[in-house]
C-alpha cells in the first residue's frame, strides 16, 4: 500500500464547475512530489458550501489503484 498527502483548496465556484460537468478529474501535487489525478467522485464526500478545503491522505495499492481518501486536518 502507498500513501500520499496533499492540501486542497477549491472555492465553491470551482466545485460548481465540476458539478456542471466542466471537469471530470482533479490534478494535485502530493507532498511526496508526485502528480496525482483523481476522479471528481472521490472528493464529493468532502464538498461543503464553501468548497473543498483541507489536508488529505490518499491510499493506493502498490500499483496506484485507489483504496481510500480521507481528510486528516
Amino acid at each position: 500500500m502507498k500513501q500520499f498527502t496533499f492540501r486542497l483548496s477549491l472555492s465553491s465556484d470551482e466545485v460548481m464547475l465540476m458539478y456542471q460537468g466542466h471537469a471530470r478529474r482533479l490534478v494535485v501535487r502530493s507532498e511526496q512530489g508526485l502528480t496525482i489525478e483523481l476522479g471528481i467522485d472521490k472528493i464529493r464526500p468532502f464538498v461543503a458550501i464553501s468548497g473543498v478545503h483541507g489536508y488529505f491522505r490518499l491510499k493506493t495499492q502498490d500499483d496506484y489503484r485507489f483504496i481510500s481518501l480521507e481528510r486528516i486536518n
